[in-house]
């Protein structure tokens, strides 16, 4: 019991089986090179994707600052140009906004290339009191009718919680 606490919740197995499970969306990140990218909810930095992104430009943004933000914006109204980002992050995000429907317009304006969704599935309430939705894969190819070029769901087998991913390509 001690041992397997232990590995759940350390930082490191954490970390290792992120790799894992991401590894689709890695592969793809490492074969582009990108001009200008926009992360929505950079968070405290931990799981962001900076490091993951050959780019010019990354912008980290969320809606408070912190030493990893490099802008504080709301998703939906950002202060970007229509087409501004060759690559645009939303990771675990549309699920804190409560009308995510206008986030979404916002992403699909901003993005001139490709668009980087990832949401909880199966899993619990978090961040409570702002866990608003869940979305399924059919949802969220209605709401994005992009090209898609990538599509997984990873799983947390101890509590059997899932989450979807999607590349999309912008429809130019």
């Amino acid at each position: 019991m001690i041992i397997s606490s232990f590995l759940f919740n350390n930082e490191f197995f954490r970390k290792f089986k992120r790799e894992k499970q991401f590894k689709p969306l890695y592969k793809f990140l490492e074969k582009k090179k990108f001009s200008k990218v926009l992360e929505i909810g950079s968070g405290n930095g931990l799981n962001s994707l900076k490091t993951r992104v050959n780019c010019k430009e990354f912008i980290a943004t969320d809606i408070s600052k912190n030493k990893f933000i490099d802008k504080v914006i709301d998703v939906r109204k950002m202060p970007f140009k229509k087409n501004e980002f060759d690559l645009v992050l939303c990771i675990q995000v549309l699920e804190h906004i409560p009308n995510f429907w206008v986030a979404v317009e916002e992403l699909k304006r901003v993005t001139k290339n490709y668009l980087i969704i990832s949401v909880p599935f199966i899993y619990p309430e978090h961040l409570t009191p702002t866990d608003f939705y869940r979305f399924t894969e059919y949802g969220l190819n209605y709401l994005f009718d992009w090209k898609k070029i990538i599509s997984f769901k990873t799983m947390n087998f101890k509590n059997f919680y899932s989450s979807i991913t999607i590349v999309y390509k912008k429809n130019n």
